[in-house]
């Protein structure tokens, strides 16, 4: 499941809601329903409708599940700071070369 969920983008962050942290948890019951648990960085995050599909499409696809429920949070302070410091890290490391002169 966690791999699946490794193809949701965050579309801001440029990242996989993984590697951002933004996965709380899941939980599977018996009868095939998957319950994902994501944390925004802000409460109104204008592409929660986008996370939320995109999670459900991933997880559906997978064998046996029957049901998508996907539960959104407000990151904490500490949450969002280490969401940030990563993604301005992948941001500096995928920076396009240019041909102007680091002084």
């Amino acid at each position: 499941m966690i791999d699946a969920l490794r193809g949701v983008i965050d579309p801001e962050l440029g990242d996989n809601v993984v590697e951002l942290g933004m996965v709380r948890g899941t939980a599977v019951d018996p009868d095939g329903v998957v319950t994902v648990d994501i944390a925004l960085t802000i409460a109104g995050c204008p592409l929660r409708g986008q996370l939320q599909a995109d999670v459900q499409a991933r997880v559906g696809s997978l064998p046996g599940v029957t049901d998508v429920k996907v539960r959104m949070a407000e990151m904490t302070g500490d949450e969002k700071s280490k969401v940030m410091a990563r993604a301005r890290w992948k941001i500096r490391e995928n920076a396009p070369a240019t041909s102007i002169p680091v002084t």
